[in-house]
């Protein structure tokens, strides 16, 4: 199976390859200086000489079926050779048809995503055991404090974001909650709207011990970083600015 699922995407690549270079061979070997700069920082220093002097069809028989790994890393040669010259030819036609194209770092970028899933795909099942399931619940808070949950929901669309909220006590007592939809934004900006507005929700409400819980890890380092006062995003610091008030004021992260 595994050897099928290979033979094949390698020689669907191969196919388009082959049609590629007989018009654009120059191009893929190279010579034009911004593909042959990509190229010089991909290719190992030790394969330079053969992968920009070989015949076509040794050319691409020996990147095929190649054993190391882009980078040194984890990524299959075999894999990402393939995916980097579909998207060169992609490139190239953008270029030709509408006048614009991605720049070779997006192209470096998206051929490593594609080799990455594909080489995935094709990796033998490491094992058979039973998946571990992890069950998580609210987090009640300590006796006489408030609990504040935000969330967000960002608009894969238009990007639009939405958010909200729920305060509650050490009982899991509703007490109150917000939901609104602040425009197109971050995910960051939006974890960070959520949280500021359960703030000042929670402010008027009267408390003087709270703990906001969050299931965006990247918010709440923010909130916990002893320079957020001085951070250069408006949101940290107006965030951080509600620590000086006259309350206890706890940030955790919880799991999704």
């Amino acid at each position: 199976m595994r050897n099928g699922v290979v033979g094949g995407f390698l020689s669907t690549h191969l196919a388009r390859a082959v049609g590629v270079f007989r018009s654009l061979s120059s191009m893929f070997y190279g010579t034009t200086p911004p593909t042959r700069h990509l190229w010089l920082s991909v290719v190992p220093r030790s394969n330079h000489a053969k992968f920009f002097s070989s015949s076509l069809p040794e050319w691409i028989d020996i990147n095929l079926h190649a054993k190391f790994f882009l980078g040194g890393g984890s990524t299959p040669w075999c894999c990402f050779f393939p995916s980097l010259l579909w998207q060169l030819w992609k490139r190239r036609n953008e270029l030709v048809f509408s006048a614009t194209c991605l720049p070779l770092a997006d192209v470096y970028r998206i051929s490593v995503t594609c080799a990455v899933y594909f080489a995935d795909i094709c990796a033998p099942t490491r094992s058979h055991s039973t998946p571990t399931i992890t069950y998580h619940q609210w987090r009640q808070p300590s006796l006489g404090w408030l609990c504040l949950n935000a969330d967000v929901s960002l608009s894969s669309i238009d990007g639009v974001g939405t958010i909200g909220g729920v305060l509650r006590d050490s009982f899991g007592t509703w007490l109150q909650g917000y939901c609104k939809c602040i425009g197109k934004t971050s995910t960051i900006q939006a974890e960070l709207w959520g949280i500021y507005v359960g703030l000042q929700i929670a402010w008027s409400f009267g408390t003087d011990r709270l703990v906001v819980q969050s299931d965006s890890s990247q918010a709440i380092k923010l909130m916990l970083d002893p320079s957020a006062l001085r951070h250069s995003m408006q949101l940290v610091r107006a965030i951080a600015a509600w620590r000086l008030k006259l309350w206890s004021l706890d940030f955790q992260w919880i799991p999704r």
